[in-house]
């Protein structure tokens, strides 16, 4: 019986994460060396992705341009991709060199995990707990999570804090930071909605 060291399947995954993240940096700057717009970015962006992730097992099912079934009845806009439980807003290379840029784009992605928030009640606080907002312009990268307060069961749509985490370049770090996020959509909540997507007549499971 061949025994299988625990800190040796950790040490392979950081090794795959490094790999990876080294692999999707390297990619998007062949993206961003001839896309001009949102949506080129985009495009090759998701294209480079997907193989990666499935190479260590993760396929997410990515959505474009439309929230939750429940969140999109609360907030008209339209992300441009969501992964699970990250949202991600793309903006033309070289955007987030304007301050302005970063929190057109950071404001979007709160409105986005609002929307999420009120909609999903039966675990309002665990629902906007798991999201993270993801800004990206090819060059630099930020983060946008939830900010609980020490005390505050369930607070209204008013008093949501969120926190920035960057902007930071683009980078083998960073990318590795991103490629984390995405390894924790392994294990997604048990909505109706990620029920359907996983075992819905469509999928190849049924």
């Amino acid at each position: 019986m061949t025994v299988i060291d625990e800190s040796d399947q950790c040490l392979e995954s950081k090794q795959s994460l490094f790999i990876l993240s080294d692999n999707l940096v390297n990619s998007t700057k062949k993206i961003i060396a001839s896309a001009k717009t949102e949506e080129e970015l985009r495009i090759g962006f998701e294209r480079n992705l997907n193989p990666l992730l499935e190479s260590i097992g993760i396929k997410t099912m990515p959505h474009y341009e439309r929230l939750s079934e429940e969140a999109k009845t609360i907030y008209s806009g339209r992300p441009d991709a969501v992964h699970g439980e990250i949202i991600i807003e793309y903006e033309p290379p070289g955007a987030f060199n304007s301050k302005s840029a970063v929190l057109h784009a950071q404001n979007q992605l709160i409105s986005y995990m609002k929307a999420e928030y009120q909609a999903f009640k039966a675990d309002p606080i665990g629902r906007i707990n798991r999201l993270v907002g993801v800004g990206f312009d090819g060059n630099k990268i930020f983060f946008i999570r939830y900010l609980p307060k020490k005390g505050q069961a369930i607070p209204s749509i008013e008093n949501l804090e969120f926190e920035l985490i960057g902007p930071y370049p683009f980078n083998q770090d960073s990318a590795r930071t991103f490629l984390m996020h995405l390894r924790s959509l392994a294990r997604l909540p048990l909505t109706a909605q990620n029920l359907s997507e996983k075992f819905g007549p469509r999928q190849e499971i049924a």
